[in-house]
């Protein structure tokens, strides 16, 4: 097996891992927004381009690269969520490491897990990226 198939079979597992924990984490959101289903589907179309982007370099694979990409905006779009399109949020949160008793209010959604989304898409790209090497 090609080291860049081992990369992408470990970011397919971990894109079903993650559409688990999000599922688990959205439960109570899903009930009344139905954009909580948006990153637990996108897991599993992730999981399902890194299956496409073992093939031999070809239209799946290429269509694969665009599903991986696809996976950023939709971290953007979860990070945008996730602070209600406030810095202020990111602010709150970065406090937490880096001053000592500071408190954040726990009924905010969690604001750095959306871009979980982001690293497994970037890495399975970087795999799945079939441009000419030099041998």
């Amino acid at each position: 097996m090609r080291r860049e198939n081992v990369v992408l079979l470990i970011c397919a597992l971990g894109f079903l891992g993650l559409a688990t924990e999000v599922r688990y984490e959205h439960r109570l959101v899903i009930e009344r927004l139905q954009t909580g289903w948006i990153p637990i589907v996108y897991c599993g179309v992730g999981a399902l381009a890194c299956v496409m982007g073992m093939g031999k370099p070809g239209f799946l694979r290429t269509v694969a690269q665009y599903l991986l990409a696809l996976g950023i905006g939709v971290s953007l779009a979860g990070l945008y969520l996730h602070t209600s399109g406030r810095v202020e949020t990111l602010r709150v949160y970065a406090d937490v490491w880096t001053q000592p008793g500071s408190k954040m209010m726990a009924n905010w959604p969690p604001v750095f897990p959306p871009l979980a989304i982001s690293g497994l898409s970037v890495i399975a790209l970087a795999a799945c990226w079939n441009g000419k090497r030099s041998r």
